[in-house]
């Protein structure tokens, strides 16, 4: 995810997409299914920015559920092609209240790389605080298609009742192609991740590593 700036103007956009397989952080939320997606951003001039997000998920023990993610941030220039961000977001979901979980974060950003730290304090319903860090590429190819490169790692405890030690580490990869046609935004992309401990909340039970589609509209 690239970091949000304040424009000349306020601006609302609304997008409405589907994914062949909804994952996040390198593993399946939609355990490995298609999912359809909503999501509201809007910035403002000042560089402040919120907005919302809503995906089909499939947890386990909470099938065909819905997760909204909330969030909300402020941006600001340090100088040309450079910028800060911090904010915060909060993950509900239709059933399944037990995973849910609030996050903070702060970033930076050039033209064409961003990093993001993000801390929170119960992931997924863990006990224990969880830190993810991130860092995001692109590059162009031409005014429509772009190269883009995502690599995060995930530090957190270990599952509650399991025997490992703590804290836990895991790392996911996704490089893919993004192309924008008029409104239509398409992506396809390869994802890779290291496996899961099987009492974690996932219930995706396929390869760590696969490919993956969306098509969006931008309103």
């Amino acid at each position: 995810m690239l970091l949000h700036c304040g424009g000349a103007l306020a601006q609302l956009s609304t997008t409405a997409s589907i994914v062949s397989d909804y994952r996040a952080r390198g593993v399946s939320l939609s355990d490995g299914q298609p999912a359809p997606q909503l999501t509201i951003n809007y910035d403002h001039p000042q560089g402040w920015y919120l907005g919302g997000f809503a995906s089909r998920v499939n947890l386990r023990g909470v099938e065909d559920s819905t997760q909204l993610v909330t969030y909300a941030g402020y941006a600001h220039l340090l100088s040309p092609g450079l910028s800060w961000e911090a904010g915060a977001s909060k993950s509900f979901f239709q059933r399944g209240a037990k995973y849910e979980y609030a996050e903070s974060f702060i970033g930076l950003a050039t033209e064409n790389l961003s990093g993001r730290l993000s801390y929170a304090p119960h992931y997924f319903g863990k006990k224990d605080g969880s830190l993810y860090g991130e860092l995001n590429g692109n590059v162009p190819l031409n005014d429509s298609v772009r190269l883009v490169a995502h690599l995060g790692l995930l530090h957190s405890p270990s599952p509650q009742g399991i025997a490992l030690p703590t804290p836990t580490y895991r790392a996911d990869l996704r490089l893919g192609l993004n192309v924008d046609i008029d409104s239509w935004k398409l992506q396809l992309a390869w994802l890779a991740a290291q496996k899961k401990h099987p009492a974690y909340v996932y219930r995706d039970g396929g390869s760590p590593q696969t490919w993956v589609s969306s098509i969006g509209y931008e309103f």
